[in-house]
């Protein structure tokens, strides 16, 4: 699971922050976890990244918490391209050899593509994925709501942190995958 938070809905947004984390779908167990800030501040002007005063004024709007994730001048990382790679070291370390490896976001056409553009721009090459194993949290959530299967994580308990996006996401990908599975066997039962 990925979760990125940026400061403009452009594919060149500028990123703050990215969170990943693996995790088994069905049963939940999360496995290693990737949480960087990036030092926007100091790095978007030189590579064109984008700022959009409309996203400025959405953070602005957010709670004390997910505004700390931008400002917190203590807590700022490293430049994008170093985060970048340390993003793709990471996959490329814990993602089990010889195994598909799925790419989940809430959802792919933003968070995917503003990474895939990020990569490029730096000359990094591409997401260490194939882009048929990416996956869209939205489309399992729907498939829940439809089927009457209550989500733990709902837009009430968004905080717009990215590893507690990335840990939400999972919960409810897990619910109701699980849901589906338990049906599935009492039908064949």
């Amino acid at each position: 699971m990925v979760d990125i938070e940026t400061l403009s809905t452009k594919r060149n947004a500028v990123i703050f922050s990215i969170a990943a984390a693996f995790f088994d779908p069905i049963t939940g167990d999360v496995g290693p976890k990737f949480y960087e800030l990036i030092d926007w501040q100091s790095d978007c002007n030189s590579h064109g990244a984008h700022i959009e005063p409309d996203t400025i004024k959405f953070w602005l709007a957010q709670s004390t918490e997910a505004r700390m994730e931008l400002l917190d001048q203590d807590g700022l990382g490293e430049f994008t391209d170093i985060v970048l790679q340390n993003f793709n070291d990471f996959i490329e370390k814990h993602h089990l050899k010889g195994c598909q490896l799925y790419a989940w976001s809430k959802s792919p056409s933003f968070d995917f593509v503003i990474l895939r553009e990020a990569f490029e721009r730096y000359e990094l090459g591409g997401l260490p994925w194939n882009f048929w194993n990416e996956r869209d949290v939205r489309t399992i959530e729907a498939t829940g709501k439809i089927n009457a299967i209550t989500l733990p994580y709902t837009k009430a308990d968004v905080k717009h942190h990215a590893m507690s996006d990335v840990l939400g996401q999972i919960s409810n990908v897990c619910t109701v995958n699980r849901s589906i599975s338990l049906a599935l066997e009492e039908i064949s039962e």
